[in-house]
């Protein structure tokens, strides 16, 4: 499960980390099912970097794998982003939430 939550939305998903013909790789799954790979994928020690291309660019996420979570930030034109990750999860659907 992959969750970020920006100043007006909750984004979700999965991310999932493969190997490809002896190299690791990866992709984030949006809630609606399409797959995006990830880009320059790198990880040193617990450290995790990655980005995810989309309309608008690319999302360069930076985390810390402990066990089987990862939290990490990224960033957008609105601000620095938190996102976690959590192994062995099924993504729940993002939901926006309530404004009040």
């Amino acid at each position: 499960m992959f969750r970020a939550r920006s100043a007006d939305r909750e984004i979700g998903g999965s991310l999932r980390f493969f190997n490809q013909r002896g190299a690791l790789a990866g992709g984030y799954v949006a809630p609606g099912g399409r797959e995006t790979p990830l880009t320059d994928l790198n990880i040193n020690g617990e450290k995790i970097s990655f980005g995810i291309p989309g309309a608008v660019g690319t999302w360069q996420l930076i985390g810390v794998m402990s066990g089987d979570r990862i939290n990490g930030t990224f960033e957008t034109i609105s601000g620095v982003v938190p996102w976690r990750a959590v192994r062995g999860t099924a993504a729940a659907p993002a939901v926006s939430p309530t404004r009040r």
